[in-house]
């Protein structure tokens, strides 16, 4: 599923971290469909260099890709 993601997928970033206390590290959206359900994802840039991937919902409201 990962693998097919590109730049056009990408929806909003970089978000800082909303957390309280905050975790180091911006946020990252993406959109794909999973099984003809409209999903996003998100994924946190660690200073380490790591991308975390920190979630995954089915989308509430239509995704909008700045880049389709």
């Amino acid at each position: 599923m990962c693998n097919s993601l590109t730049w056009q997928n990408y929806i909003s970033g970089p978000i800082a971290d909303n957390h309280q206390p905050p975790v180091p590290g911006n946020i990252w959206i993406f959109g794909l469909d999973i099984d003809n359900l409209s999903c996003y994802l998100k994924f946190q840039d660690k200073p380490s260099g790591t991308v975390l991937w920190i979630s995954l919902h089915e989308a509430e409201h239509p995704l909008y890709f700045p880049y389709r």
